[in-house]
């Protein structure tokens, strides 16, 4: 696979089988004298017969041979020798980098004459998106992590496409790369907008993300600079896989979902500490310090736990509103079974050290009485239904 001004290209198979096998010592296909220590332009028919060995249009191609200097026209190819005997470059040059070497060219020593080599196709390393790579993952009958899980809300609200951004993006971010490909200014946006909420190893600072300045319209790229260096967010990301791969290990896919959540909820509860402090500076409260540190307040605790159930194929969100107490709240709602039930992470550390069930599947009149307030309560972290008409879009009861 070949990319070349922004297109890629793969070489033909049924093509390779006709050219069949190519020496090492070259491949006559032109020739014509030359002379060794000068920069030749070959003509547009030799090119073309260059170019048609390696399964490329000659339209798209723009070249550039090494110690030339200046840039070929769109179309046209140079050659240059090394020396009588030595070895020639075709490369293709594109924003002063040279990106891909297409193909060498061998002078033949003493008769001046050039030979192309055909070089060996490259392994296609790029994967087609499917939406099963942002989704749980089985293996040998076991939960694996993934650490490019969406959950069903933001596959249901964004789309397909944003989800193959997303899983883009977070290549990048865990290969401290600085920059991706960005379909247009709304994945960018929603990138910033959903990160802290869906993805458990991230950290508010790690990077420098202005979605509204970073994101190059004629390139279609997003890019961003880390304010973390690289060995503390991969030791970071390593752990993260560890610590939720620890969660999975505890339920198999077989499992009932109740049976599912109950496990989930009493491995992750008894874990917790409610952090007084964090809850005044609002420092640090981002779901991967629950995991680390097992610290942090009720959106630490229910970010990370929703994220716990999507990896476990449960259709898990948040809800989030003012409690009758006047103290504003966050915790989760899942389905279990086609019916949809509250948990409270949070108020469940006051009871037994988190391995009661007095917050544990709630349904909706319980939850009223526990404090929610319909009015002043909103389910999902993008849908934003509010309590009081909830019935109408989830299967309370």
């Amino acid at each position: 696979m070949l990319r070349l001004n922004g297109n890629t290209y793969p070489y033909s198979h049924a093509a390779k089988q006709r050219a069949g096998p190519v020496s090492r010592r070259g491949c006559h296909l032109r020739t014509v004298p030359i002379n060794a220590h000068k920069v030749h332009k070959i003509s547009a028919v030799i090119a073309a017969e260059i170019l048609r060995v390696i399964y490329l249009p000659l339209e798209v191609f723009a070249v550039f041979v090494e110690d030339m200097g200046d840039i070929a026209a769109e179309g046209e190819v140079y050659l240059a020798s090394h020396g009588e005997g030595g070895r020639c470059t075709v490369c293709r040059h594109d924003n002063d980098d040279i990106l891909a070497l297409c193909g060498d060219v061998k002078m033949n020593r003493g008769a001046h004459k050039l030979a192309y080599i055909k070089p060996e196709p490259e392994e296609d390393t790029e994967e087609e998106f499917k939406l099963s790579d942002v989704q749980p993952v089985i293996k040998a009958g076991r939960y694996q992590y993934n650490p490019y899980l969406l959950s069903k809300e933001a596959i249901r609200s964004f789309g397909e496409d944003f989800s193959a951004f997303y899983k883009g993006f977070l290549t990048a971010y865990m290969n401290y790369e600085t920059s991706c490909y960005c379909p247009d200014v709304e994945c960018a946006r929603r990138i910033c907008m959903i990160l802290t909420y869906e993805c458990p190893f991230y950290a508010d600072g790690d990077i420098d993300l202005n979605w509204a300045a970073n994101y190059d319209y004629s390139a279609d790229r997003l890019s961003w600079t880390y304010q973390v260096d690289k060995n503390t967010l991969q030791t970071r990301i390593r752990q993260i896989a560890d610590i939720m791969q620890s969660f999975l290990n505890q339920i198999k896919p077989t499992d009932d979902e109740a049976d599912k959540i109950q496990t989930l909820y009493h491995a992750f509860c008894p874990l917790m500490s409610y952090d007084y402090d964090r809850a005044v500076t609002r420092e640090k409260t981002d779901g991967c310090y629950a995991l680390l540190e097992h610290r942090g307040i009720c959106v630490t605790f229910s970010y990370v736990f929703a994220q716990i159930l999507a990896q476990s194929d449960i259709d898990a969100a948040i809800a989030s509103g003012v409690m009758s107490d006047g103290e504003s709240h966050v915790w989760n709602y899942a389905c279990i079974n086609g019916q949809c039930y509250f948990f409270d992470t949070t108020f469940e550390l006051n009871y037994h050290s988190g391995n009661a069930f007095v917050y544990y599947g709630m349904t909706l009149d319980e939850r009223l009485a526990s404090g929610a307030q319909a009015d002043l309560t909103w389910l999902g972290r993008y849908q934003d239904y509010k309590l009081a008409t909830a019935e109408i879009h989830l299967n309370l009861r």
